[in-house]
C-alpha cells in the first residue's frame, strides 16, 4: 500500500528521479568500488574490456543522479554484470538484472521488453569477445545470458501486472482522497502546499500548489502555534483554528495532523485533515443565546422525560417553586400536580402530544394558578417534554372579583328596574290620557294630571 502510495506521488507531483535518486546513488557507489576491482582484474591478467565497461558504468551512474534514464540503466547494468557474472560464475548479473526488471515493470516504461532483450543481445555479444583467443568460443555461455534475458522479462511482466496494480489502488485511494467531505491536505516543513483535495477547493479560495498556507490563517500566530505542538508531539488532535474563506468569510475549523518523518529522522511532511465547524459555532452561540433568554424570562420553563421527571428549569422556575411551593429541589412533576390533573396531563400528551390549560398547584399558603403549555419534543425514539407557565393567580383572584360585581350590578339593575317599573307606567298612562284627550278636559282636570305626572 505504502509503494502505491509512493508510485502515485511519483506520477503526480515528484519526478521520477526524485524516487529513484537512492539506486542511483547506490549504482554510483558499486561502479567505483566496480572500477578497482576492474584494475586488479587487469593488473592480475584479467580481461581488459571490464575496465572500460566498469568506468563508463560509474560515468552513466553519475550522470543519472541528475536525469532520470531508466532503460539507459537496465542497458548498461545488464551490459555489464551479465558479462561479468558470466566470467566469473556468480549470480551477481543475475541479481541486478532481475531488480532493473522489477523497476521497470513497476514504473511502466513503455516498451519495456525491449530493453532486457536489447542488453540481452548485447551481454551475449560482449560474452562472446570476452572470451580469450585461445579458448573456443562456447555457446553455452551465451546461451546463460540469453536464459538470464528470459528470465528478465518475465520478471518484467510480471512486475507490470503488480505495478499495473498498484497504480489501480494508487487511482482508488486518490479518487477516494479526492472525494472525501474532510479537507485534507500535505504541506512541507516549511508550510508550503505540496497536495490537497476537492474539499479543500470547496473550503477556501483558489489554493494552489507551492503557496504557504500560513496567509490561510485568519491569525499567524495559530499556525506556528499548531506547528509547535506538531513537533513537540508528533500529533495534533482538533486543534481549533480560525481561516479566512471565500468571499472574505471566516471559517472555524478544527486541524488533526500527523507528522511524516524520513528514516533520517528529519520532517517530511505534515499531513492534515481540517473540519469546517462553522456551522457547528453558529449553532452553539445560537443555543447560548437562546439559553441565556429562556433563563431570563419571567416565564416558568421546564423539561422532563416522559417518565415526568424534570430534568432542567430556568431561574424564573427555580425561584417560584422556593416562594410558593417548597425549600428543597423538586424533580418530579407530580410533586407539583394533584393526582387528577398529573392523570389528565399524561393522557393528553401520550395522545395528541400537546396540552394547554390551567392547572391549580397546592403551593405553601393556598393555591396557586398557573396557565401552562406542554409540548412533546421527539429525538429519535427519545422525546423530552417542554412545559412554559405563567403564575396568574393574582389575575384569576382579580377576575373573580370582578365577576362577583359584575353579577352585584346585574342585580342591582333588575331591582332598580323592578321599583321603577309601576310608576313608570302610571306616568306614562296620565301623560297618553293628555297628548289623546286633551280637549276634553277642563282646566282643573288638565292641571290634576299635570299635576299626578310631575
Amino acid at each position: 500500500m505504502m509503494l502505491s502510495i509512493e508510485i502515485g506521488m511519483a506520477t503526480s507531483h515528484l519526478p521520477l528521479n526524485e524516487i529513484l535518486r537512492p539506486v542511483f546513488r547506490a549504482r554510483l557507489v558499486l561502479y567505483i568500488f566496480g572500477i578497482a576491482v576492474a584494475v586488479i582484474l587487469a593488473m592480475t591478467g584479467g580481461p581488459l574490456i571490464i575496465l572500460p565497461m566498469t568506468v563508463g558504468g560509474a560515468l552513466l551512474a553519475w550522470w543519472q543522479l541528475r536525469a532520470t534514464s531508466v532503460p539507459t540503466a537496465w542497458f548498461f547494468d545488464s551490459l555489464i554484470a551479465v558479462g561479468l557474472a558470466d566470467i566469473q560464475e556468480t549470480p551477481l548479473g543475475v541479481a541486478i538484472v532481475i531488480g532493473w526488471g522489477a523497476v521497470i515493470g513497476l514504473v511502466d516504461i513503455k516498451r519495456s521488453w525491449v530493453y532486457p532483450a536489447g542488453s540481452g543481445a548485447a551481454a551475449a555479444a560482449a560474452t562472446m569477445l570476452a572470451q580469450p583467443p585461445d579458448v573456443p568460443w562456447s555457446a553455452e555461455a551465451v546461451l546463460r545470458v540469453v536464459a538470464v534475458m528470459v528470465i528478465a522479462v518475465f520478471f518484467v511482466i510480471m512486475f507490470r501486472k503488480v505495478g499495473h496494480q498498484l497504480r489501480s489502488n494508487e487511482r482508488e485511494l486518490r479518487a477516494f482522497f479526492q472525494r472525501v467531505p474532510v479537507a485534507l491536505t500535505r504541506t512541507s516543513p516549511d508550510g508550503e502546499l505540496i497536495e490537497f483535495n476537492h474539499a479543500v477547493s470547496n473550503l477556501f479560495d483558489n489554493p494552489t500548489i507551492g503557496e504557504q498556507v500560513v496567509r490561510r490563517y485568519a491569525d499567524p500566530g495559530q499556525r506556528q502555534e499548531f506547528v509547535d505542538a506538531l513537533l513537540r508531539d508528533g500529533i495534533v488532535q482538533n486543534f481549533e483554528a480560525s481561516f479566512a474563506s471565500r468571499g472574505g468569510d471566516r471559517v472555524e475549523a478544527l486541524i488533526s495532523a500527523n507528522a511524516v518523518h524520513a528514516d533520517s529522522g528529519d520532517l517530511r511532511y505534515i499531513e492534515t485533515a481540517i473540519t469546517d465547524i462553522t456551522a457547528l459555532r453558529r449553532t452553539e452561540s445560537e443555543r447560548e443565546l437562546l439559553a441565556r433568554v429562556i433563563e431570563s424570562t419571567s416565564d416558568l420553563v421546564a423539561l422532563g422525560n416522559g417518565d415526568g421527571s424534570i430534568q432542567y428549569a430556568n431561574a424564573a422556575a427555580r425561584a417560584w417553586t422556593k416562594l410558593y411551593v417548597t425549600d428543597d429541589d423538586y424533580t418530579h412533576s407530580a410533586q407539583l400536580l394533584s393526582v387528577d390533573d398529573y392523570d389528565l396531563l399524561q393522557n393528553a400528551l401520550q395522545t395528541t402530544g400537546e396540552w394547554s390549560g390551567m392547572l391549580t398547584v397546592e403551593g405553601r399558603n393556598a393555591p396557586r394558578t398557573l396557565s401552562s403549555s406542554f409540548q412533546v419534543l421527539r429525538t429519535g425514539d427519545s422525546y423530552t417534554i417542554a412545559s412554559i407557565a405563567r403564575d396568574i393567580t393574582e389575575e384569576a383572584e382579580t377576575q373573580r372579583q370582578l365577576e362577583v360585581l359584575l353579577r352585584a350590578l346585574d342585580v342591582l339593575v333588575a331591582s332598580i328596574s323592578h321599583e321603577i317599573r309601576t310608576p313608570q307606567s302610571v306616568v306614562l298612562g296620565l301623560a297618553s290620557e293628555l297628548r289623546d284627550r286633551d280637549d276634553e278636559f277642563d282646566s282643573a282636570t288638565h292641571d290634576e294630571l299635570t299635576a299626578l305626572i310631575a
